[in-house]
């Protein structure tokens, strides 16, 4: 949960801007999602996004892969036990710094970091990743694995999604279709083009009116 200057949006008193301006940024994007949903073990999570394969958000400031990974252990550990659904860390960039852009740009292709991810592994997703050689045979993934997720754009409702960077046969959140493909550079001009709306949406006004 971020600290910052309370700001209303869409009827709803967030309890800091970078919070509002993810709401935002979901609407502008077709998520629907819940804000503060229920409350954990002293913990409350920022953000739900609801559908076939919903997803648990903490919002952090942080803007790189790394620092985004480092702070799902709070939310995996508080909420695991109520929520049996992947849990992700958004930070305080739509585009947080990592290798997976410069690496793929180098080869003209465009994929494109959105946060950290802790994924749930069952038995059936680690034996289907054995078979596949993406595991040694003794190798061995914590249940709760955790990587970077991507914007990814499903083909199925037109829509951005979100995909996980090494699991990427699973279903994308949060409309849970199958089939998907990295975003262009036009989608990325989109994405960019929201994250500046979402801002002017829920600009800080010092006489304290907000967005």
């Amino acid at each position: 949960m971020t600290q910052g200057i309370e700001t209303s949006y869409a009827g709803i008193t967030f309890r800091s801007r970078l919070d509002a301006r993810w709401a935002a940024m979901f609407n502008l994007v077709g998520w629907r999602w819940t804000y503060e949903p229920f409350d954990g073990a002293g913990y409350i999570p920022d953000f739900t996004l609801d559908g076939p394969n919903p997803l648990l958000i903490e919002i952090n400031p942080a803007v790189t892969i790394g620092e985004l990974l480092d702070h799902l252990n709070r939310p995996v550990a508080a909420m695991r036990s109520q929520w049996p659904h992947a849990i992700a860390v958004f930070g305080g960039t739509v585009e947080p710094s990592g290798p997976m852009v410069a690496a793929r740009v180098e080869r003209g292709e465009y994929g494109l970091n959105l946060g950290a991810i802790a994924a749930v592994i069952d038995d059936d997703i680690a034996a289907s990743m054995h078979s596949s050689h993406y595991l040694a045979d003794d190798e061995q993934l914590d249940p709760d694995y955790r990587d970077q997720c991507l914007w990814w754009v499903c083909t199925t409702c037109n829509r951005f999604a979100i995909r996980h960077e090494l699991m990427f046969w699973r279903a994308v959140w949060p409309c849970g279709h199958t089939t998907f493909r990295r975003p262009t550079a036009s989608d990325i001009d989109v994405l960019d083009g929201y994250w500046a709306d979402a801002s002017n949406r829920v600009r800080w006004n010092p006489r304290g009116r907000h967005g």
